[in-house]
């Protein structure tokens, strides 16, 4: 899980959108 949390905080920072990562992953985590 660890690697698509860290994949998606590089797609969020590629795409420069300014969404909460910690909001964004918490959920997909969950």
């Amino acid at each position: 899980m660890k690697n698509i949390t860290a994949a998606f905080k590089l797609i969020l920072k590629g795409l420069n959108i300014n969404l909460p990562e910690n909001e964004y992953v918490e959920n997909y985590t969950k």
